[in-house]
C-alpha cells in the first residue's frame, strides 16, 4: 500500500488574476514537532535559510515537480504512516520572468492532516492551493519579475471587451521614457505585459548605468498606455503626464488596470 498526494499550485496576482506555479519543486516532510488535533492545519509562509533546509532533510518523505500548469503528484516514502505532513516549495524561476537571476528560494507552505481515500490498494489525497497575493508578490519581487495586467473595454459601456487590440506600456521618465512592452488582448480583452526593473531604469548611459529617474524611495515605474487596433489605428493614447499622477506613479511589481477605448475613432 502506498500514499500519493496530487493536486495543483498557483500564485495569486493582482485583483482576481492568478498564475500556475509551473516547474517548482514540491517537498513533503514529516512535521518537525508533534502536531495536535487542534493544530494540524496551519499556514506558516516563510522563506527558509539554507541551513534550515539542510536540517529538514531527515524529515523529507516525498519530492516532486509541478508541470507547466502547476499540477503535481508525489508518492510518499515507506516511513510515512498516514499522519500530518508539511509542505515546502522550492522556486528557481517564476512564470514569464525576464530577468536572468540565478537563485533558489525555498519556503514553508503549511502543515496539514490529509484525508486519505483508498482505491486499488493505494491511498490518495488531492490538495490544491493558491498562494496569497502578498506572499507570492514578495517571491516574484525576489526574481525581479514585474507585470501589468488588465482589460481593454469599450468606452461606451465599460463592459464590451476589445479583442485583438495592441496595448503598449511606457515608463514616464525625466531623461527618456522607457518602453516596457506591447501585447495583444485576447477574446476577453485581457492583456499581460511582463518586464524587469532594467526596463524602467534605463538612462542615456545604459547598459553601463541603469537608474530610475526621478529618484524615488519607491522603485517602481510611472506608467502610461497606448492602445492601437490590429491594423495599427490608434484607439487610445496617453502621455507621460499620465504616468506622473497617482496611482500610476511608482506602481508595484504587480499592477492591474482597465483601459476604455472608443472603437469608433
Amino acid at each position: 500500500m502506498g500514499f500519493y498526494i496530487k493536486g495543483n499550485f498557483c500564485g495569486s496576482l493582482c485583483r482576481n488574476f492568478h498564475e500556475p506555479l509551473s516547474n517548482v519543486v514540491v517537498k513533503v516532510y514529516l512535521p518537525e514537532e508533534p502536531t495536535t488535533e487542534n493544530s494540524r492545519t496551519k499556514y506558516t509562509f516563510g522563506i527558509l535559510k539554507e541551513e534550515t533546509v539542510l536540517k529538514k532533510i531527515k524529515f523529507l518523505i516525498g519530492i516532486g515537480k509541478t508541470d507547466a500548469l502547476g499540477n503535481y503528484e508525489i508518492k510518499l516514502s515507506d516511513q510515512y504512516n498516514g499522519g500530518p505532513v508539511a509542505f515546502d516549495i522550492e522556486v528557481t524561476e517564476v512564470p514569464r520572468q525576464k530577468a536572468k537571476i540565478s537563485k533558489k528560494i525555498q519556503f514553508t507552505l503549511t502543515t496539514l492532516q490529509p484525508v486519505w481515500k483508498e482505491g486499488g490498494g493505494e491511498s490518495y489525497y488531492n490538495w490544491h492551493y493558491c498562494l496569497p497575493f502578498k506572499f507570492w508578490a514578495s517571491i516574484r519581487t525576489a526574481f525581479d519579475a514585474w507585470m501589468i495586467c488588465g482589460y481593454v473595454k469599450s468606452a461606451s459601456d465599460h463592459r464590451i471587451p476589445i479583442a485583438g487590440a495592441k496595448v503598449s506600456a511606457y515608463d514616464s521618465d525625466w531623461i527618456k521614457d522607457d518602453f516596457l512592452g506591447t501585447v495583444s488582448t485576447d477574446s476577453s480583452g485581457y492583456f499581460r505585459i511582463d518586464y524587469s526593473s532594467v526596463d524602467f531604469k534605463k538612462t542615456f548611459l545604459s547598459p553601463l548605468v541603469n537608474v530610475e529617474t526621478p529618484f524615488s524611495p519607491i522603485p517602481g515605474p510611472g506608467v502610461y498606455f497606448k492602445v492601437a487596433s490590429n491594423e495599427g489605428v490608434m484607439l487610445f493614447e496617453e502621455n507621460k503626464a499620465d504616468g506622473e499622477k497617482m496611482p500610476r506613479r511608482n506602481i508595484p511589481n504587480c499592477f492591474d488596470i482597465e483601459l476604455y477605448v472608443d472603437c469608433n475613432e
